[in-house]
């Protein structure tokens, strides 16, 4: 069963869509919340379980979520990566349906569509896979055992900002184990993050200093944490309509003042932008960051990568993606690709 495409409300007034979208929009929305209740009785079963048996006490609970929001696609036009049996891909798809009656149902697999990230993470900016704050703001919820509760500050809200890899080294604190530095005679990689346990227990305000910049990587983007300041880098992105400083550029926001990355101030503060640019490729040259080039990275890209919206495609020429520090660029690196907002995109260009 299918509804008229597009089916899913575009990213346009409210007043604007056809009965049939407003519908759908308010039918994935009603899901969502319902899934979210589901998910909030069942974490009560669970600590219920824990209190019943004594073990509440002595249990440290961690809630967080691995990204901000969802993709901005819809199911059907999924891009499946390279190695998985699009014919098989396709048959899963069929089995779906997505009706508008049907939406909530086991049979159904839906998503939002580009304009549910907007809705469901407002005041923030931009999505899953991407490293704005609707992407990878996440809650944070910190139940600690009981024991630890003496040394708790009495206002439970803390509003220093943490990493993921911050949880390990969290609970190697709390459980008292030292992080090896060889196993069976390989030395390991150094545990990465840093402990929240200080700032669980209020002993400070950040456990990273504001000028101790942090790097990341996602999907060929990069980006620099560093205080309240964040530098966020699309390689080769020509959508004026997102991102109106053109291609291939770092931006910069003020996450203090502008939480919803509205302005970008990379020319008013060059300074701390260079700072933190130049932290990216250390970072990236100590956990072995690879940028995939060439043909075979753009043909499987065009399979694996959603429309960034309905209305704003995505140009990215493999030429333009910066050479990072002992990283070797390959010499077939010429190849581009178009990722159009149809569900099928053409073959790279060479």
């Amino acid at each position: 069963m299918s509804l008229p495409v597009p089916h899913l409300p575009p990213i346009q007034p409210w007043n604007t869509l056809s009965p049939i979208q407003k519908d759908f929009a308010a039918k994935i929305l009603a899901v969502h919340a319902a899934m979210i209740e589901n998910m909030d009785k069942n974490i009560g079963k669970l600590i219920q379980y824990l209190k019943n048996t004594g073990q509440y006490d002595n249990t440290i609970i961690v809630f967080t979520s691995d990204n901000g929001t969802s993709e901005p696609f819809e199911m059907s036009q999924f891009k499946y990566a390279s190695g998985v049996d699009l014919a098989d891909a396709k048959q899963f798809i069929s089995t779906k349906n997505n009706a508008l009656s049907n939406l909530g149902n086991q049979n159904s697999d839906f998503n939002y569509g580009p304009w549910g990230p907007y809705v469901t993470a407002t005041p923030f900016s931009g999505f899953k896979t991407s490293f704005y704050e609707g992407g990878i703001a996440v809650p944070f919820i910190v139940k600690p055992a009981k024991w630890m509760m003496s040394s708790l500050p009495s206002s439970s809200f803390v509003r220093g900002y943490a990493f993921v890899n911050d949880v390990a080294p969290t609970i190697y604190q709390i459980a008292n184990v030292t992080y090896p530095a060889s196993y069976h005679g390989h030395a390991i990689h150094p545990l990465m993050g840093r402990s929240l346990v200080p700032l669980i227990e209020g002993k400070v305000d950040n456990v990273y200093a504001p000028n101790e910049p942090q790097g990341a990587e996602l999907f060929n983007q990069t980006a620099v944490r560093m205080g309240d300041w964040e530098a966020i880098h699309d390689t080769g992105n020509t959508s004026l309509n997102l991102y109106p400083n053109g291609t291939d550029v770092w931006r910069l926001y003020n996450l203090g003042s502008d939480p919803g990355e509205q302005k970008n101030v990379a020319a008013q503060h060059p300074d701390i932008l260079k700072k933190m640019v130049a932290a990216y490729p250390v970072y990236a040259k100590n956990v072995g960051v690879v940028i995939p080039r060439g043909a075979a990275y753009a043909n499987a890209a065009t399979h694996v990568f959603p429309p960034i919206s309905t209305c704003c495609p995505v140009s990215i020429n493999l030429k333009q993606i910066p050479a990072i520090p002992g990283i070797t660029r390959p010499s077939n690196a010429t190849a581009s690709y178009h990722n159009q907002t149809a569900p099928t995109a053409p073959l790279p260009q060479t």
